[in-house]
């Protein structure tokens, strides 16, 4: 809603992204390869249960608090998205961070910014959620355990490779599937083929 608290026409999923795509592979039980792929968990909207509190904090350092309980959840029980509105985020004129939809040149600067910090900061997400979910010892989180080290190895291959494009393709296209299964597939391959690390 607006500072007026009227209805601006957009919901919060939208505007972090959760497409119908996502919110099918949701239902079908892959909530933590699109969790870690972009949040799109807002503390405000996301519910569990209470006995997971001691699994679940404190959040590791390099994690934003809803971020992590998102994709922490997502390893320990199933989650769930639920369509309907039952809030109202307001937006307002002088808000710093939220929701607000991308434009061409928005994403345009995205996509040449170089992703090494974005890679080095989920590299640092990434070990200490192996290290969270492996000092649980729990038999729900072995098989997206197995997920979350495949996507921190290809994270650490993409983090060495070469300034060099045509060096980057013969490092990358061997790893397509992996790109695909862990990442964006094409659109991942693409960036690291064109735009520097």
């Amino acid at each position: 809603v607006n500072e007026d608290g009227k209805p601006t026409g957009g919901l919060l999923s939208e505007a972090r992204g959760l497409n119908r795509r996502d919110q099918m592979r949701l239902r079908s039980g892959e909530a933590l390869p699109i969790l870690l792929g972009q949040n799109k968990a807002y503390g405000c909207t996301i519910m569990f249960d209470a006995r997971l509190v001691g699994k679940l904090f404190p959040v590791p350092e390099h994690w934003w608090f809803d971020e992590w309980l998102g994709c922490a959840v997502s390893v320990l029980l199933r989650v769930e998205f639920h369509p309907k509105p039952l809030m109202s985020y307001r937006i307002h004129p002088a808000q710093v961070g939220g929701p607000r939809r991308l434009t061409i040149f928005d994403r345009l600067q995205a996509w040449t910014k170089p992703a090494t910090a974005a890679l080095e900061l989920a590299e640092l997400q990434l070990t200490e959620f192996c290290a969270r979910m492996e000092s649980l010892n729990d038999s729900h989180c072995n098989q997206n355990l197995d997920f979350v080290r495949g996507r921190l190895s290809l994270l650490r291959k993409r983090l060495e490779l070469p300034r060099n494009h045509l060096l980057r393709a013969k490092r990358i296209l061997p790893e397509i599937r992996n790109y695909c299964r862990y990442f964006n597939g094409w659109r991942s391959i693409i960036k690291d083929l064109t735009v520097r690390i």
